[in-house]
């Protein structure tokens, strides 16, 4: 997983540092970083996803799941208001004689919620294909599966990211004092 998501992320982050360079350079070359950083990432969310269906590994999941949700909270927040400007125009110009110039601005729009949704699949796939694998085991399956259903919301995904998390190491815990109990047994 990290092996994928640490260029994820840095590409990520490179889009938004690209586009607001590109407001403030007049040039070209910032726009088309923008564009290949986007591309990278866009193939990354992809790779990411169908990397975490056929993995087996599933050592640390929760903990590294949770780990780029978080880290991933400042980039969703600027694409939010990103496109909330963009889709604002579009529709502002949508009334006016600038009614053609809207439409890549939609586009554009689209695009960004796309991709946002992306970036959120590919945080979320990996402790999405755990939980449900185990989620017979589970002592409240009912849980789990609304917790599955959040991670495909924006917002709720992090909260039932933390919610796995803490989940995953209430369980570690138990085992260990189990363990520690087995061993204190066999001492006797």
């Amino acid at each position: 997983m990290k092996k994928l998501m640490i260029p994820l992320t840095l590409s990520t982050y490179a889009i938004a540092a690209f586009l607001i360079l590109s407001v403030y350079i007049d040039k070209r070359w910032p726009l088309y970083s923008w564009l290949i950083a986007a591309i990278v990432c866009f193939l990354l969310s992809l790779i990411n996803i169908i990397y975490a269906i056929f993995k087996r590994k599933e050592d640390g999941i929760y903990r590294d799941s949770l780990i780029f949700k978080l880290i991933l909270i400042p980039f969703f927040i600027f694409n939010f208001i990103l496109t909330i400007l963009i889709i604002s125009t579009s529709v502002f110009s949508i009334f006016t004689a600038f009614f053609f110039a809207s439409l890549p601005l939609i586009l554009v729009g689209a695009l960004t919620v796309l991709y946002a949704y992306l970036l959120l699949l590919s945080t979320s796939i990996y402790s999405v294909k755990v939980k449900l694998r185990n989620i017979y085991k589970s002592k409240n399956p009912i849980k789990d599966i609304i917790l599955v259903v959040f991670h495909f919301i924006f917002i709720l995904d992090v909260i039932a990211a933390i919610i796995f998390y803490k989940d995953y190491k209430k369980r570690l815990s138990m085992e260990n004092n189990k363990g520690d109990l087995d061993y204190e047994k066999r001492q006797d």
